[in-house]
């Protein structure tokens, strides 16, 4: 059986036996007894007490709240602040909307703090539509809304990426008198922009906000910008730029990477880096962030400007920026894009020393990298390392199957040879019981209009690489399979000398 640490065990008979324990003081207790807070869905024992054990928990503290909440809620309070307090400390949006109801039915009368408190509950849980009924029945009660109110709901339609509300809500307080201000303009910029709406971002930048007499800050042209340079608009979003600095407001740090970006996008490179200098004159202090971000842009595959990224890491370890592992990555698929393999291998190992620890993507880029460069040996000696890691599966001795499902094909083809060459080396081909591999290819990462990738070259390159041959499965154009009798000859043959060469270190 598994070891399971004890106070894991306890915590686990305590949901069991249904005990009312505090969460936070569990937690508390667990890290002073230095025990994994990760639950290990391995662990059988752990599972059978505690899945059944949570979910009824879960259940029945579910089922309390609804019952305490649908009963009519009463309480002591006399005044409308205490109300106002009151709502603002309600543990949900229903309870909170249970003592507006009790606010009317004593008579007590409510203001627009009232509801937009309520409205806020609402919103942060992405109720919107509550939340812009809310402001209907401010209206047939009378209650005049106030400018937070009106903030509040358009918030919570940018929430639920519904746009075209959010500027009703925005017109329709402005019919009304209400004084709007720079922030109600800048949430519904910020949900024009979400939804890819550039155009009615502008009107509202370039129209409304002059109408209503709110002049625009930099957030609001933040908003824009932004929208426009999502949504491929990059001309616009230069000119945007122009205009804020015309009116002397002055860029951020997300401005000037948001226009850097778009620049990088229309490959105006060194435009991109006169900006990039020009914000350093200004002060403002550059970060790894901004770095990656920039970096990434220039990876996207309808950019193309690998060097580009590789130049910018190369700056960023010039300004004594410390890379981290998303860097890292978007440099070694920089890398692996222009067939730099060599410096792909090295970036890895260079995570390691500096004690950044190497994900997916990092393994997986300088894998590429390697097999493209035809360095077979070297790409495997990678998956190997990315196998420890727990990134690739190492394939069990005595399983029928070998599931390729969801790797590219240079991962694929590297685990396939890597199983095929352990598997004769150990002798498993010579059980009595052995009949044949399965090699499960599906359509595999990667599978173009030709077809899948996996299932028409993954036999190919292990047949051009002296492997053993393949056979259809019947019935099955998903997967092919690879014989005792097979890998019985192939052991004999020169073939299988020279294959082990490629892929293993002998």
């Amino acid at each position: 059986m598994n070891y399971i640490h004890p106070t894991r065990r306890i915590l686990f008979t305590a949901y069991s036996r249904s005990i009312a324990v505090d969460g936070a003081r569990i937690s508390r207790s667990i890290k002073c007894h230095h025990a994994p807070l990760v639950f290990h869905w391995a662990d059988a024992t752990s599972s059978k007490i505690f899945l059944p054990a949570a979910c009824r928990w879960m259940s029945t503290k579910r089922a309390r709240a609804e019952e305490r909440w649908a009963l009519p809620y009463e309480t002591s309070l006399r005044s409308a602040k205490d109300y106002l307090r009151e709502i603002r400390r309600a543990p949900s949006s229903m309870a909170a909307k249970r003592i507006m109801e009790e606010m009317e039915r004593k008579g007590i009368q409510q203001n627009a703090y009232h509801y937009s408190a309520l409205i806020n509950r609402f919103g942060k849980e992405g109720r919107w539509k509550t939340s812009l009924g809310l402001l209907r029945e401010m209206d047939r009660k009378g209650v005049r809304p106030n400018v937070v109110c009106c903030l509040l709901a358009i918030a919570a339609c940018e929430r639920g990426g519904r746009w075209r509300e959010a500027l009703n809500v925005l017109r329709d307080m402005g019919r009304i008198g209400v004084k709007l201000d720079v922030k109600c303009f800048n949430t519904a910029l910020t949900a024009c922009g979400k939804c890819g709406k550039w155009k009615e971002a502008l009107c509202l930048l370039e129209k409304d906000m002059p109408k209503m007499g709110v002049t625009p800050d930099v957030d609001s042209y933040i908003g824009v910008i932004s929208a426009c340079e999502k949504n491929g608009q990059l001309r616009k979003a230069l000119d945007l730029f122009r205009d804020m600095r015309q009116l002397g407001i002055e860029p951020d740090l997300y401005v000037y990477q948001v226009v850097n970006s778009a620049l990088i996008k229309r490959g105006e490179l060194e435009k991109a880096d006169e900006i990039w200098r020009e914000m350093r004159e200004l002060g403002i202090e550059e970060n790894v962030k901004s770095y990656t971000e920039r970096m990434k842009v220039a990876c996207d595959e309808q950019v193309g400007q690998w060097q580009y990224a590789i130049d910018l890491f190369r700056d960023m370890d010039n300004q004594g920026i410390e890379p981290d592992a998303m860097s890292f990555a978007t440099v070694i698929t920089a890398h692996a894009k222009c067939g730099n393999w060599m410096m792909a291998v090295e970036l890895l190992q260079k995570m390691v020393d500096r004690g950044i620890e190497a994900h997916a993507v990092c393994f997986n880029a300088t894998i590429e990298a390697c097999f493209n460069s035809h360095e077979y040996f070297t790409a495997a000696d990678v998956m190997r390392k990315g196998q420890m890691k727990g990134f690739y599966p190492v394939f069990e001795s005595r399983a029928k199957t070998w599931d390729l499902h969801g790797f590219s094909f240079a991962v694929s083809c590297l685990l396939l040879s890597d199983a095929l060459a352990t598997f004769v080396r150990r002798g498993l081909h010579l059980r009595p019981s052995f009949e044949e591999i399965i090699v499960v290819t599906g359509k595999g990462r990667g599978s173009g209009p030709s077809g899948p990738v996996l299932q028409s070259k993954m036999p190919k390159f292990i047949s051009h690489h002296h492997g053993p041959s393949t056979k259809k499965v019947r019935g099955n154009s998903g997967c092919f399979a690879i014989t005792a009798e097979t890998f019985k000859a192939w052991e004999e043959s020169p073939e299988f000398a020279a294959f082990v060469k490629t892929f293993i270190n002998t």
